[in-house]
């Protein structure tokens, strides 16, 4: 039997989706800086626990405008974006349930950035990596396949829209997080002077588990989780049929059905921010249709609790235990509608393909999806009867 388990977004729940950041500006002595809240990362790039590597830079734009809301200073930063960073250590016990407060503030680098005086108002977009993985923004809407930010309207309202624009998500596993802050100022906020921003994630997350009952011990093999058409699993199931599987050189982009490769948009020209992938050409790749397999090594942060430390790499047997194992790495995906899954596997030296038809529905972004395999083989057992001859009396006259 097959189990799925969609856990859904709850903040400051430990089995939380969407963990959703919560980032404040703070005016101290006129400085602008970052307050974080909570959050942090795993080894397959999602952010998960309760607050912000100091690894981790939180990139603004910011449009100034009067009392009235009519802009003075459609880009209040000089290069559209600027990073605010912490030098400060992290939190004792980071990432876990018994970490210290995040007492830390978040500053303009390399140099401190001040609010204007007059009580102008302003509105900021944000977007937050690792400093590791952030790449200069792009001079114009080309398609780049990494985390590339375009400021669509950086001259006219910077912090009108941002775009990344023909992600290849697949190759570039950062869990990108976005939020806004609009007509703020630096009095309005009360006492603490923070501004509030709550940042979301861009991409859904996939987590495959699985477990084997002690029939199946050491008998079973998962080769892969693939996301392909009915079509190619037939050919592949018909070519092992015929003693003549197929190989992965033969794989078309036509044959992938999940989404790897889009545009991601954040919208804050409306009331309620806007934030949405679109796809063209190209969206679905050969290279991407499968879950990646990843080394040996400590399961994700994001998977439950009860789930075994150490990850069930796929192509080799997987042992009897009372609980599941992490199969292979997490994935970070665009959202979408989700798509079957088939699983690849060798029993009895022979290859098998198993199509799971999921639930209709949509992989949402700033949502974790985890999916519980349960694998119970039954032996091939055969029950005999006997049938007692029947009589057939035969005289034979000898002459």
């Amino acid at each position: 039997m097959k189990k799925l388990f969609v856990i859904l977004a709850v903040a400051a729940v430990t089995l939380v989706a969407c963990k959703k950041e919560e980032v404040k500006f703070a005016e101290q002595s006129g400085e602008m800086t970052f307050k974080a809240i909570s959050n942090p990362a795993t080894k397959a790039g999602e952010l998960t626990g309760i607050a912000m590597p100091k690894t981790w830079g939180i990139y603004v734009a910011a449009t100034q405008k009067n009392a009235s809301g009519i802009k003075e200073n459609p880009k209040f930063f000089a290069g559209t974006e600027q990073l605010f960073a912490t030098a400060e250590d992290d939190p004792t016990g980071i990432n876990t349930a018994s970490a210290t407060a995040d007492a830390r503030l978040w500053h303009a680098s390399p140099d401190k950035i001040y609010w204007p005086l007059g009580g102008v108002k302003m509105d900021f977009l944000a977007y937050a990596m690792p400093k590791t993985d952030h790449n200069a923004i792009a001079s114009d809407a080309t398609a780049a396949p990494d985390w590339t930010a375009f400021w669509n309207n950086a001259s006219t309202d910077a912090a009108s829209m941002v775009s990344f624009n023909g992600v290849d998500t697949y190759a570039n596993q950062v869990d990108v997080l976005f939020a806004k802050a609009n007509d703020r100022t630096s009095a309005n906020s009360g006492a603490a002077k923070y501004v509030d921003m709550t940042f979301n994630h861009a991409q859904a997350l996939l987590i495959f588990n699985v477990k084997v009952n002690d029939v199946a011990t050491n008998l079973i093999n998962i080769k892969e989780i693939e996301f392909i058409t009915p079509a190619r699993v037939a050919a592949l199931q018909a070519a092992v049929a015929a003693h003549s599987p197929l190989t992965d050189s033969g794989l078309t982009d036509a044959d992938v059905t999940l989404k790897t490769v889009g545009t991601f948009t954040v919208d804050n020209t409306r009331n309620t921010l806007a934030a949405n992938w679109t796809y063209g050409d190209g969206a679905c790749k050969k290279e991407n249709y499968n879950m990646p397999a990843g080394v040996a090594g400590s399961k994700s942060a994001s998977n439950l609790a009860d789930v075994l430390d150490a990850k069930q790499l796929y192509d080799a047997v997987i042992p009897t235990n009372t609980k599941y194992a992490q199969l292979g790495e997490t994935l970070l995906i665009p959202e979408q509608e989700k798509v079957n899954f088939t699983m690849k596997y060798v029993l009895g030296g022979n290859t098998y393909y198993y199509t799971f038809n999921d639930l209709r529905g949509v992989w949402e972004k700033g949502k974790k999806y985890i999916y519980n395999i349960d694998i119970t083989l039954k032996e091939i057992i055969i029950t005999e009867t006997v049938v007692d001859f029947v009589e057939a009396t035969q005289n034979v006259p000898l002459s």
